[in-house]
């Protein structure tokens, strides 16, 4: 790859400008949700969001391309991406978004030798090393939380090839000195959230046109959805903690009202997802942003994610009054054996307990298992099934286990198992790992009985169908039980 030229012209006759356009790579609802693809969520790019708004904070130029929310697929990606005339071109991409994000960072390569293509999110975190050495056309990596690094990086306008152009300056950088990838140092994470400007949501496709959650995720529409905080002190081996870490921060109960009642205001969102890893892990600000929401006479519902043993009546009454309707939680197992060797640190019996305070409080309750684990056995699996059968659970997903690239899992894995290291089906619908004394069909077949004997029960199909009396949520309600029931019963 030849240096960038300062004064070059594209195709089209365009100088280009020292901004970014931030893209969020074409991935398609069947590669995220295999078998349900019209019953996915659609969301906002939040990452990409937020790194917007600290890098048009810093009076750097930035658009944002948001390939899902667009219904774009890889052609016309590129075409838009060569219409902008950002000369830095950022892709922010999971493990399972990989592939496509390098697919289209690789054509944008090619046609312009004048871009500089970008790369973070959170496989970068991950895996660097191994994702720069696999996609060469990416010219840079970013690691860490890279609202200041990329700041930064505009400031020092490397070209493709970094030579003495003070990148080394820039904290959480990937780059290459001929066949080395080089990495700069990280920087401790940011203490003061509050100082970070709200996402950029107006450089997103308008919110409540093109984002949706899945079915059974909202009761109201428009819903949008936040993370207020970072960092988690759990030790879990499936988590990967790379790019957040392990001490806990968040946004000030009174910045959360605030980006809220923007929300309300510019958008008319009625209801917010908290998509932050453990919404009551800071008890005391949890308890003081649903106190405010009450005392404010704030008019949202909301759900969030929980553990089990972070969680009591208190502050479950709270969250009910505030507009809480539900709480997911990690059960992961119905084997205790299962949740000792994951150091989930939660028991069976807090499983039960959490579930039925949560239901006293009048919030619905969803959980979410994995098949598959490294031990798994059959008898383990029917533990799983019994489990969730018997316990306050009114929803629940199960994916199949991935060992996720940065994980303490993953370095494990082949311990215990057969394991198809492919990133672009590192979705969880995918039986990527297989435990020794299991097959691929015999986990196939699990998943469907796991579903079929869950939902295929009077009591939550009476309460699904009750549901659906709601005018609102019939057409989804309908479909999403259609489709279960042609999976569940399906070989």
């Amino acid at each position: 790859m030849s240096a960038a030229g300062g004064g070059g012209r594209d195709g089209g006759g365009k100088s280009l400008e020292p901004g970014v356009l931030l893209v969020n790579p074409p991935v398609t609802r069947r590669d995220r949700y295999g078998d349900f693809p019209s019953e996915g969520s659609c969301l906002p790019p939040l990452g990409i969001a937020g790194l917007a708004a600290a890098v048009r904070l810093k009076g750097h130029p930035v658009a944002v391309l948001d390939c899902p929310a667009l219904g774009l697929g890889e052609d016309e990606g590129l075409r838009r991406v060569l219409e902008s005339r950002s000369r830095y071109v950022g892709f922010s991409a999971t493990t399972m978004s990989i592939a496509s994000a390098a697919s289209l960072a690789r054509r944008v390569s090619g046609a312009d030798e004048r871009r500089v293509v970008l790369c973070g999110g959170t496989h970068m975190n991950a895996a660097p090393d191994r994702t720069m050495r696999r996609f060469p056309f990416v010219d840079y990596g970013f690691v860490g939380e890279a609202e200041e690094s990329l700041a930064l990086f505009l400031e020092a306008a490397p070209g493709r090839r970094p030579g003495a152009e003070g990148v080394d300056r820039v904290d959480g950088l990937l780059f290459r000195d001929g066949d080395r990838v080089l990495a700069t140092g990280l920087k401790p994470g940011l203490k003061d959230m509050d100082s970070l400007p709200f996402p950029a949501w107006d450089l997103l496709p308008r919110l409540p046109d093109h984002y949706r959650p899945a079915p059974n995720s909202y009761r109201r529409l428009p819903c949008g959805s936040i993370v207020t905080s970072r960092g988690c002190p759990e030790k879990c081996a499936f988590c990967d903690t790379s790019v957040a870490g392990v001490r806990i921060r968040g946004f000030s109960p009174g910045y959360m009202i605030e980006m809220i009642r923007e929300l309300q205001a510019r958008y008319g969102i009625r209801e917010i997802i908290f998509h932050d890893d453990v919404f009551t892990l800071y008890r005391k600000r949890c308890v003081e942003f649903c106190e405010r929401v009450i005392s404010e006479g704030l008019r949202f519902t909301f759900s969030c994610i929980s553990r089990v043993d972070r969680v009591d009546p208190e502050l479950l009454r709270l969250l009910a009054e505030a507009g809480c309707w539900q709480i997911a939680y990690g059960i992961e197992s119905g084997s205790e054996r299962i949740l000792d060797f994951l150091k989930k640190g939660t028991t069976l019996g807090q499983v039960r307990q959490s579930l039925s305070w949560t239901r006293q409080a009048g919030i619905r309750t969803r959980g979410y298992v994995m098949l598959g684990v490294p031990t798994e056995t059959a008898e383990t699996i029917e533990k799983t099934i019994d489990f969730i059968r018997t316990i306050d659970l009114d929803d629940f997903h199960c994916s199949y286990f991935t060992p996720m690239p940065g994980t303490a899992m993953a370095r494990e894995a082949r311990r215990f198992g057969e394991y198809d290291d492919d990133w672009a089906r590192m979705s969880g619908w995918f039986p990527l790992y297989v435990p020794w004394g299991l097959t691929a069909r015999d986990l196939a077949r699990a998943h469907r009985r796991m579903f079929r004997r869950f939902y295929f029960r009077p009591r939550v199909v009476l309460r699904y169908a009750a549901n659906c009396i709601r005018p609102r949520a019939f057409a989804r309600q309908a479909a999403a039980g259609a489709k279960l029931l042609r999976y569940s019963f399906g070989r």
